[in-house]
């Protein structure tokens, strides 16, 4: 690939920049299917609060999610808009860092968007080239809706 492009894809933005946290950031681990569970494990989707849970997705990526309360739904969408800022909600939950099979009431609860977001800030960070995607996708009705989906290129 040009090199101007793998330099344009280091660039950081306003919501990629990862400011004071580079050291925390730098310390988390290098390989990127690592930093995708990682990034994972710290936060929720909004929709899991009104999804069946599954041993599956329990077991994979959310952690004991049948347990959460119901009536503590939140959306943090807005509140949680730049890797700083979801980088410091994170730790305000829980200070031990981004671990595994963090408990859900201590992670952020936000869309595919934050955490591809957050995801590119890490990678950046490492020196990793990469971007945050957008597109539309049919999550299983048939074409009926299609539904904003994230994803990472790097």
């Amino acid at each position: 690939m040009n090199e101007s492009i793998l330099q344009h894809y280091l660039e950081t933005s306003i919501y990629t920049y990862v400011g004071a946290y580079k050291d925390f950031v730098l310390s988390l681990p290098d390989d990127i299917p690592s930093i995708g569970m990682l990034v994972c494990g710290q936060i929720t989707h909004p929709s899991m609060y009104f999804t069946e849970p599954s041993p599956y997705l329990e077991e994979t990526y959310l952690g004991k999610f049948s347990s959460y309360p119901k009536h503590r739904f939140k959306n943090e969408n807005e509140l949680y808009i730049t890797a700083v800022s979801m980088i410091a909600g994170i730790l305000r939950l829980d200070e031990t860092g981004f671990t595994k099979n963090r408990d859900v009431t201590k992670r952020i609860t936000v869309s595919r968007r934050q955490a591809s977001v957050l995801f590119s800030a890490i990678l950046k960070a490492k020196g990793i080239p990469c971007r945050s995607r957008a597109g539309f996708m049919d999550f299983g009705d048939e074409g009926e809706s299609y539904l904003e989906h994230w994803v990472n290129e790097y």
